[in-house]
């Protein structure tokens, strides 16, 4: 897999200003939402873990792959655009679902015909779903970390509605999810965030499938900092 297009992919996208930028210091190290004069370069604070993903997919399974993605992206981060862009590149296709027709709209713009937007419920769609995924990117419902766990129940709600489609090793990827307060939004600015603990348990959308994964499935987690990927097995 050609990962510098990848990455070049993300770095033309992410800013050093950005609430959501990763600075990649000389000495190695990562931080969330940190500005200064050390920083190698900033990426988006997803993009390690996105390009890990996709290296993996790569590497574990043949192509054709297929992607689906629940709320889609085209600005920001890109997601829906990164997807479209592997697929174009190494074959196959990719479903992204959203309720929000604007966000519809302007992805359909941006992605070539490997790719398809459906304007719906994501739970509804889901359950009629009927071809094996390869990579579940989960990233719909956005959350309140600190208080509301509507985000996780949504979002282990689309796992379940699909659950039965992954096969072995299939690779869930769930945004939002952040493994300690380190790799919250802004991390570095938020002085209010001082307080909470290393081991802060947090509101985040695949909190609930982490648990599931973990508990109740042979499934491995592969990587866990905002985002968190695992690795199907029943």
């Amino acid at each position: 897999m050609n990962s510098k297009r990848i990455s070049e992919f993300f770095n033309a996208s992410s800013a050093p200003t950005s609430n959501e930028s990763l600075a990649h210091l000389k000495d190695g190290t990562l931080i969330s939402g940190y500005v200064g004069l050390d920083v190698k370069f900033y990426t988006h604070i997803n993009c390690p873990s996105m390009l890990y993903t996709l290296e993996y997919l790569s590497s574990k399974h043949s192509s054709p792959y297929n992607i689906v993605e629940t709320g889609c992206s085209s600005w920001g981060v890109s997601s829906t655009l990164l997807w479209d862009t592997f697929v174009s590149e190494f074959g196959g296709t990719v479903d992204s679902i959203d309720i929000n027709m604007q966000n519809v709209e302007h992805a359909r713009k941006a992605v070539s015909e490997n790719t398809t937007i459906h304007c719906s419920d994501s739970v509804d769609f889901l359950l009629d779903y009927r071809k094996p995924i390869d990579l579940l990117y989960l990233d719909s419902f956005d959350c309140d970390f600190f208080r509301d766990n509507g985000s996780a129940d949504h979002h282990l709600k689309e796992f379940k509605a699909v659950e039965n489609l992954l096969k072995e090793s299939s690779l869930i990827l769930i945004d939002d999810t952040p493994i300690n307060k380190h790799w919250l939004d802004n991390a570095m600015q938020r002085k209010d965030y001082d307080y909470l603990s290393e081991t802060h348990v947090f509101y985040g959308k695949g909190n609930k499938i982490y648990s599931y994964l973990t508990q109740q499935t042979h499934s491995k987690l592969l990587l866990h900092t905002y985002q968190c990927l695992f690795e199907y097995y029943p």
